[in-house]
């Protein structure tokens, strides 16, 4: 679902989950707490015009603060 809303070819597939192990294993939050913001927040972002990395930065951030992924992706998506 990710990859179709931030349109991910070959490569980005790779990036995206190098990406996600480094920020679950740098961060306080799991990669399944990431992923779940994200999915939540991907297409907010995209059209804010954030990048996916961005995307992922935001969500590890907020996953890490302990809000429930549902919250986290509204909230990501009104700032925005």
């Amino acid at each position: 679902k990710i990859g179709t809303i931030l349109n991910f070819t070959g490569k980005d597939f790779e990036t995206f989950g190098d990406a996600l192990v480094n920020l679950g294993n740098k961060g306080a939050s799991t990669e399944t707490e990431i992923i779940e913001v994200t999915k939540r927040f991907a297409a907010a972002g995209k059209a804010a015009g954030l990048s996916t990395a961005d995307i992922l930065g935001f969500a590890s951030a907020i996953a890490s603060a302990g809000v429930e992924p549902e919250a986290a992706g509204s909230s990501l998506s009104r700032l925005f």
